[in-house]
């Protein structure tokens, strides 16, 4: 009786295995699934470059910001170093939509790196040069007709929007050009007349060259 009942639960028990066996081999049953892949970085957008200008005219403030690359290349505040061997540079503000069409320039010898510029009436000429143009505010102003600025750069890059290959891609904050100017300028006061103007400003320029 004692063996007949052993031979019992192990013939249950070898069926019992051979049960799970069967169930764990059907492909029926919802396999363990592997972990999936992570998802690819994003590929990384065009970047812009918020720059803009302020100028303060005799009280009067014109000012101007927006976002570069951008759509209207009319409406710009960018540095140029044509040579950096001997520092010449252009550096250009303007606004041309109306009602406000303004322009303003500074080209000087030397100006590639943090430091203070003058430019006055002695040295004035086309390398060392302050001017401003209004069409609609018919201003005429130019550093050869007298008065002297003093031009501050604060925050030099040596990274350029040229470096990137004038791609968009790549453009950051750290190409910026940042500075301030303060003095007097000369205008055209008139058919013969000269007169002085007090300028101020502040600046961050894309530097592209």
């Amino acid at each position: 009786m004692k063996i007949e009942k052993k031979n019992y639960l192990v013939k249950l028990l070898t069926g019992s295995l051979v049960i799970l066996n069967l169930i764990s081999c059907n492909p029926n049953q919802p396999q363990p699934q592997p972990t999936p892949a992570p998802a690819p970085a994003p590929t990384p957008q065009p970047s812009t470059v918020l720059t803009k200008w302020s100028i303060i005219i005799d009280g009067q403030t014109y000012s101007w910001q927006g976002y570069q690359p951008g759509n209207n290349s009319a409406e710009t505040s960018q540095y140029t170093l044509i040579n950096a061997n001997t520092g010449y540079a252009n550096m250009t503000f303007q606004k041309t939509d109306l009602p406000l069409q303004f322009v303003f320039g500074i080209h000087k010898l030397g100006m590639n790196t943090t430091g203070s510029y003058i430019i006055n009436q002695a040295n004035s000429g086309a390398d060392n040069l302050f001017t401003i143009v209004g069409g609609s505010n018919n201003f005429n102003m130019s550093t050869q007709l007298g008065g002297s600025v003093t031009i501050n750069i604060t925050t030099f890059p040596s990274n350029s929007w040229q470096a990137n290959n004038y791609s968009v891609n790549g453009i950051t904050n750290d190409v910026k050009v940042i500075g301030n100017f303060s003095g007097s300028i000369g205008r055209v006061n008139g058919p013969s007349s000269v007169a002085i103007s007090t300028i101020s400003g502040s600046f961050e320029s894309i530097r592209i060259q």
